[in-house]
């Protein structure tokens, strides 16, 4: 589930490209290849995107851990 929802965030924001089958990977990586503003755009938005998400593990552990303590807790009352 958390693969798939990054996945369809990085194509969102151009900083991924998602193909059916093998086929399709070839023919992309080709076009690729073939296009250097293509490869600059998207390596602009990749870096983009990833700047966006650093600290996601950081956010979500802030998060989680006062939940963790308090069960915790509560299991021990």
């Amino acid at each position: 589930f958390n693969f798939a929802q990054a996945s369809d965030a990085a194509v969102s924001a151009g900083a991924a490209l998602r193909v059916r089958d093998a086929d399709e990977l070839f023919a992309t990586a080709g076009r690729l290849l073939a296009d250097p503003a293509a490869r600059e755009r998207m390596r602009t938005s990749a870096e983009r995107f990833l700047a966006e998400h650093r600290g996601a593990v950081d956010r979500l552990w802030n998060w989680l851990a006062p939940r963790i303590a308090a069960a915790i807790r509560a299991a021990g009352d």
